[in-house]
């Protein structure tokens, strides 16, 4: 059987056993199947500023971590930064996320677009009963502008996001998208 050992120093598989043709399974000689298991090497440790940890007084740390797992929600999907560390290490949940992630950034840009119409929308024309809502006003003008600039600073974020997700490797979103140069694989 393989041991870690054997697969950090890529030592060929020992030879498998050869099993009888039964009417049941058809087992071709020329391509034995193999019997070794390759496990994944172990994970390198979470980096500390990955942690949910926060030297806070009692109230104040609830709160810090509240705040960073819902962070950490908008962000990534996730709740904790744990399964982030371990999709960023495999290639194939990488694969999966980053074409999760990706659909979610484009859902929402799509309705950032539409709230940036419905917003011009209402800045440029008048209110149909004055009496009832006047949006014309200065207050709710200003804030109608608001609305249409974060709206507007989203969407042009959430495009910028969606083509950089899906461009970049696991590498990279280590160490650049994240800061942790010295911790993620080379």
């Amino acid at each position: 059987m393989y041991n870690h050992s054997d697969i950090v120093l890529h030592r060929p598989p020992p030879p498998c056993p050869r099993r009888r043709n039964t009417s049941q399974t058809f087992v071709s000689l020329d391509n034995p199947p193999c019997c070794a298991v390759k496990h994944p090497p172990p994970l390198p440790p979470l980096p500390d500023h990955w942690k949910c940890e926060f030297g806070y007084s009692k109230p104040w740390d609830r709160v810090a971590t509240l705040a960073f797992r819902m962070a950490v929600l908008i962000s990534f999907g996730h709740d904790n930064l744990d399964s982030v560390w371990e999709i960023c290490h495999s290639e194939e949940k990488w694969a999966h996320d980053k074409d999760r992630l990706a659909q979610r950034t484009t859902t929402t840009t799509v309705v950032a677009g539409l709230l940036v119409g419905a917003t011009a929308a209402f800045i440029t024309t008048t209110p149909p009963v004055e009496e009832l809502l006047n949006y014309t006003r200065r207050g709710p003008y200003l804030l109608l502008l608001l609305s249409f600039s974060i709206t507007l600073g989203s969407l042009i974020v959430g495009s910028s996001m969606i083509f950089i997700t899906l461009k970049c490797d696991p590498v990279w979103f280590c160490s650049v998208g994240v800061v942790a140069r010295l911790i993620c694989p080379a």
